[in-house]
């Protein structure tokens, strides 16, 4: 069996983005961000720290990345101790 380990962010980032170039802005905007990259799709950005609001300008720069007809663009984070998905794009949009 595999050994849990800690995340490192408190907000999981499902990211598919099927334009080339859109792809490549919306990966460099995860990585410019506080967290890790769990593989191609998935990052854990660390936003704890951050003022009210800044989360939400990140969204909205992903927002205007994606295309919600053909991407798929999932949050998810713990609030209130539940854990709540935002969903952008994609299946549950």
């Amino acid at each position: 069996m595999v050994d849990p380990q800690p995340a490192g962010g408190d907000i999981l980032v499902y990211a598919k983005v099927h334009d080339p170039e859109a792809r490549v802005r919306v990966r460099q905007l995860l990585d410019d961000l506080p967290g890790e990259r769990v593989n191609g799709s998935l990052y854990e950005v660390f936003t704890a720290d951050w003022d009210e609001g800044l989360w939400e300008e990140e969204v909205e720069r992903m927002r205007g990345l994606i295309d919600p007809a053909t991407d798929t663009l999932i949050f998810w984070q713990v609030a209130d101790g539940k854990l709540v998905r935002t969903c952008l794009a994609g299946r549950f949009a």
